[in-house]
């Protein structure tokens, strides 16, 4: 028999309503069922209760860059302006992307991508589309342990050494 599970929360979102009191059966890999939660004790299954919780589907996280999040977390954040046009994107955070993806921190990136795959995953995203310029081996063997489904998106960028900043309106380099 297949393997089947309960879960019961206060909130079920099961587009586009949002139910209260109700639970959701899932065989295997597979929602069967969406119930009030008096008849979800009548399934035979294991059973996972969030009492005061929201039951929802997985997420998916269609732009992320997995593994910058932990080094540049709080830096753009933190900078009034940075340099002509006030660029803490490019002017800041693209050195330090350039630094990390480099093959003496190839341990660390991995511990990153590591972190950042739990991050979403305690947010809720069971989906997630990576965009990185580097480190896809890193990335890949983090999003193996995860459990969670992954693709990866290279991005070309225009050019890694002379990147762009916003100045009236137009990129100037």
């Amino acid at each position: 028999m297949t393997e089947r599970t309960t879960v019961a929360g206060r909130w079920v979102w099961a587009e586009p309503t949002l139910l209260e009191d109700h639970a959701v059966v899932i065989e295997g890999d597979r929602i069967v069922a969406v119930v009030p939660v008096e008849q979800a004790a009548a399934w035979d299954a294991a059973r996972i209760e969030v009492a005061e919780g929201l039951v929802l589907p997985g997420l998916i996280n269609a732009h992320t860059h997995v593994g910058s999040s932990p080094p540049l977390r709080g830096i753009p954040e933190d900078l009034a302006s940075v340099g002509q046009g006030g660029s803490a994107l490019f002017q800041v955070t693209g050195p330090v992307t350039d630094l990390l993806y480099g093959e003496e921190f190839a341990a660390e990136l991995a511990a990153f991508a590591a972190w950042d795959l739990l991050q979403l995953a305690r947010c809720g995203v069971t989906t997630v589309v990576n965009e990185t310029v580097a480190g896809f081996d890193a990335y890949i063997a983090a999003a193996l342990r995860s459990g969670l489904r992954t693709y990866v998106s290279p991005m070309f960028p225009a050019g890694n050494q002379a990147r762009g900043f916003l100045k009236d309106g137009a990129i100037v380099y």
